[in-house]
């Protein structure tokens, strides 16, 4: 598919509520082209990520679903409580594992979440490298050419502020713009599309 449909993650809306809002029949997380066509015929939508949540709801969803991990969280805030060196946190930073909210906390709880969707705003999916080059690239604005740069497959954008911070180096717009540009290959075109709104 020229967009990459099958890239994205996907909502399949449940009963219309009397809110305005809908209920969530299931997640679809990167699924085939095949299955993308039948999603979309079926009244499904991207998943754009954007969600509003009490804090306790939240809580509550990640004590479900990955229990361990809250709880280290509630140790080393406790912990950094009480000390003031902080390293409590940062070295369980250092050691958490890579988590896929949808996957891991979301899916499985569809019971508890609703659905907004709203019309086509010019939403675009901005979750891999490329697809921030993609974006920054259509933007005339911003001034720099990025078609001939190739984008990593993941960037960790923690990593790099840390490292330039321990460099010596401020993680400014320009900073940001200067490592962009170092960057080499052309990334997909960004694309508009319907954006749903997950609210727990």
């Amino acid at each position: 598919m020229s967009l990459k449909l099958h890239n994205l993650g996907y909502i399949v809306p449940g009963a219309s509520r009397e809110d305005g809002a809908r209920g969530v029949a299931r997640f679809v997380e990167k699924p085939d082209s095949d299955l993308v066509r039948k999603l979309l015929a079926s009244g499904a939508v991207w998943n754009s990520f954007i969600f509003a949540a009490a804090a306790a709801t939240l809580l509550e969803l990640l004590r479900e679903s990955i229990p361990r991990i809250v709880d280290d969280m509630s140790f080393a805030l406790t912990a950094d409580a009480r000390h003031t060196d902080g390293l409590a946190l940062h070295n369980l930073y250092a050691k958490l594992p890579s988590v896929d909210f949808s996957r891991s906390v979301l899916e499985g709880a569809e019971s508890r979440l609703r659905l907004i969707i709203v019309p086509a705003c010019g939403w675009t999916d901005l979750g891999t490298p490329s697809r921030v080059v993609a974006a920054l690239g259509s933007d005339p604005t911003i001034g720099i050419r990025l078609q001939h740069f190739t984008v990593p497959a993941s960037l960790n954008l923690a990593e790099q502020c840390k490292s330039a911070e321990v460099r010596g180096v401020q993680t400014t717009d320009e900073s940001l713009l200067a490592s962009l540009r170092s960057l080499s290959a052309s990334a997909p075109a960004n694309h508009p599309a319907d954006v749903s709104r997950q609210s727990l």
